[in-house]
């Protein structure tokens, strides 16, 4: 089903609006009548475009994500590049990841929808390069590890725990890809 830009609009509206409020409240505390307030839309619109605030919190990442693999599928970016502008994209939404990592819990979980998403968008990318419909089982579990260090690193690195810059921390990236997934 095609999205007209209304929608598209309408989506954008609600993601910078839970983004704004964000700032100031932690994820968990926000409600659905905040943001749709905010956004200039109604409750019922909110929930057109998402079953609740945790899956608009997803979203907003996964809309993110979804642009760069793609620039990677379509080969107008390097996987350096993409790396790269994945670390951008952390950075500059680093209060809004670090607030909904730390109040999001269980299925809600920020940290593990997102790594569950990446995983997802990562076995696709391979998948479409070997030209199989399956991954071995291996390779599914080396994407799982790789994500979740990726994802566990990129939130010490945005907390300020490491002193990494972001070229060292591309590199650290690249070069932490295991070799099976690197074919």
């Amino acid at each position: 089903m095609k999205v007209n830009q209304t929608e598209k609009d309408t989506r954008q509206k609600i993601i910078d609006a839970v983004r704004e409020i964000a700032k100031t409240c932690p994820v968990d505390k926000i409600t659905v009548k905040q943001i749709s307030e905010l956004a200039g839309v109604t409750t019922q619109t909110f929930y057109n475009h998402f079953s609740d605030k945790y899956a608009l919190v997803v979203g907003a990442y996964e809309d993110r994500i979804q642009k760069l693999f793609d620039l990677r599928h379509n080969d107008e970016i390097t996987w350096k590049e993409f790396i790269e502008l994945f670390i951008d994209d952390y950075a500059q939404n680093a209060r809004y990841v670090m607030n909904a990592s730390k109040n999001t819990y269980g299925e809600d979980s920020y940290v593990s929808n997102t790594s569950k998403f990446l995983c997802e968008c990562m076995e696709e990318e391979c998948k479409t390069h070997k030209g199989v419909d399956t991954l071995p089982r291996d390779i599914r579990m080396l994407i799982k590890l790789y994500v979740g260090g990726v994802v566990n690193v990129m939130l010490l690195w945005l907390s300020g725990k490491t002193d990494f810059s972001k070229e060292e921390m591309v590199d650290i990236l690249l070069s932490g890809v295991p070799e099976k997934i690197r074919e």
